[in-house]
């Protein structure tokens, strides 16, 4: 998902003026250090855990303290993903179309519908 968002980033690069291959080298590149960055923070996170464990077992004698902090983070990790990403924006990129509203799923098959062309 991460190179697809770069890649649609890079065409709307190239319809501004931008050389294709410099756009698509660029959206590489970035979608590559993203994936790192991504990697290291979840590495980070497990190290994370387990400090936190430890210092509630040393200050609490028990997990509880651990388990508080991580339903407290888990809480404002979704609330900044919704305002983030989900809240309804009027900027989005053109590929973030929806479905059209007689979209249906059949029973047994993949869901067919035909998706809404954004108007310009």
């Amino acid at each position: 998902m991460i190179p697809a968002i770069f890649h649609a980033k890079a065409q709307l690069e190239v319809g501004t003026g931008l050389d294709l291959l410099e756009a698509d080298h660029r959206a590489i590149r970035r979608a590559g250090a993203l994936i790192g960055l991504a990697g290291a923070i979840g590495a980070l996170g497990g190290v994370m855990v387990n400090l936190a464990f430890r210092q509630s077992f040393l200050t609490l004698q028990h997990g509880d303290g651990a388990y508080i902090a991580f339903t407290a983070l888990y809480v404002v990790c979704c609330l900044v993903t919704w305002v983030v990403f989900m809240r309804q924006r009027p900027r989005r990129l053109l590929g973030a179309s929806r479905p059209t509203r007689g979209c249906r799923r059949r029973a047994g098959l993949r869901r067919r519908c035909a998706v809404a062309r954004p108007q310009r």
